[in-house]
């Protein structure tokens, strides 16, 4: 006979709205995939891969170093920081280029031309934001702004037309796919997109973002409102849709606190913009620690703090990598420590006078020598060749008396 207490026990509970589960240990619980399991919640578990330099080099990591010296480069033109908005700008544009490399390395159409419509619009942005910081560090030269300013519009027409033929042959036509390969190198994040009628892959939902903030750059360098405002509204929605569907990935941290900085250089951005179009006069870059009471009427200067604020949850995430680097590694010291006092390493060796070894399975008998070593000599022969192999195994693990814990 059946046991339906528990059933019994939830019949209040809409099946439609609940669903059962298997804990770790095979005991059930009950979730609403809708809300989602608070214990997935990515903040409540440390970044899924160890922190090394090498990581810069992957695809997430490059991208993440690419958007550390985007935003100091908006940063330093906020604040009009001659050199270093042109250090961080140069570095972002080349970078930008290496990105262009690796979708070309890895055959990946989609990305490749992504990438190509990218660099576009950032040298752009750095095309027009020299001529700002030209005038106001050199107010006595030539001024440059307004025929830069120009000329980085055309730059962005050409970017927006670039990835519109994406957009409306290459992709619904599916011109030049891309291997399946590449594809699941780039969209490895396992996130399922909000629209799937519209993007196959989180990657495309990604991608779109890159076309709507370019737009929304374009209006602000045209000072256009309606065309700001257009591709404002798309910008910042899924900017911050990035953050609440990574936000329960328990394995997503490190890209859950990288869409999280990437929402406050949106609004960032968008303060900035906001100031340019709508109170032109109020657009003086006042030092991020200024006394003057003028600094508040301007949105440039919250717009710089804003840009500041993007690092702290990069910030959060780097001590919670190094937390986990640590406690890894004092867990691994502790591990040989006790290894050293209770026993010895696990060590496994193998010697054979036959050139030509065949691996075979033979069985292997074993034996407690008292000190917490078990070893074990096979002695095979192999009949093919007809040399004798000998595969020395010696096996040691750790063993506690329990009498003195």
């Amino acid at each position: 006979m059946v046991n339906n207490n528990k059933n019994n026990n939830n019949k209040h509970i809409k099946s439609s709205e609940w669903i059962t589960v298997l804990n770790n240990d095979q005991t059930e619980k009950l979730i609403n995939p809708e809300l989602g399991d608070w214990r997935k919640i990515c903040w409540l578990h440390y970044p899924n891969v160890d922190w090394d330099i090498g990581w810069y080099f992957t695809i997430r990591g490059a991208e993440s170093l690419h958007l550390y010296l985007w935003v100091l480069k908006d940063l330093s033109w906020t604040q009009d920081w001659f050199v270093c908005g042109h250090i961080f700008g140069i570095l972002a544009v080349l970078w930008s280029c290496f990105l262009l490399y690796r979708a070309y390395e890895y055959r990946n159409i989609k990305e490749f031309w992504t990438n190509i419509g990218q660099f576009l619009w950032l040298f752009a942005n750095l095309w027009w934001m020299s001529g700002e910081l030209h005038d106001f560090s050199y107010p006595q030269s030539e001024k440059w702004y307004d025929k830069r300013t120009i000329e980085a519009g055309y730059i962005m027409e050409t970017a927006l037309i670039w990835l519109a033929i994406y957009y409306l042959f290459i992709k619904p036509f599916h011109i030049l796919p891309p291997t399946k390969e590449s594809e699941k190198m780039y969209d490895d994040t396992g996130l399922n997109p909000r629209f799937s009628f519209l993007f196959a892959t989180w990657r495309e939902y990604e991608n779109i973002h890159i076309l709507f903030w370019l737009g929304k750059d374009y209006g602000w360098n045209k000072l256009n409102p309606v065309i700001w405002i257009l591709f404002l509204i798309p910008t910042v929605l899924i900017a911050v849709d990035f953050v609440l569907i990574s936000l329960f990935q328990k394995n997503l941290l490190i890209e859950h606190c990288h869409y999280i900085a990437q929402v406050f250089w949106v609004i960032g951005n968008l303060l900035w913009a906001y100031g340019e179009i709508y109170h032109p006069i109020y657009d003086y870059p006042y030092d991020l620690f200024s006394k003057s009471p003028n600094r508040f009427k301007t949105f440039r200067w919250y717009s710089s703090w804003t840009l500041l604020l993007a690092y702290i949850p990069l910030i959060i995430l780097y001590i919670t990598w190094y937390r986990k680097d640590y406690k890894e590694s004092n867990h691994l010291d502790q591990a040989n420590h006790r290894s050293n006092d209770y026993g010895k390493k696990t060590i496994i060796t193998e010697t054979t006078n036959n050139p030509i070894l065949v691996h075979k399975e033979s069985p292997v008998k074993y034996q407690d020598n008292g000190y917490g070593t078990i070893s074990s000599n096979d002695h095979s022969t192999d009949q093919t060749n007809g040399h004798q192999t000998t595969n020395e195994i010696s096996v040691f693990v750790d063993i506690e008396d329990d009498s003195t814990s």
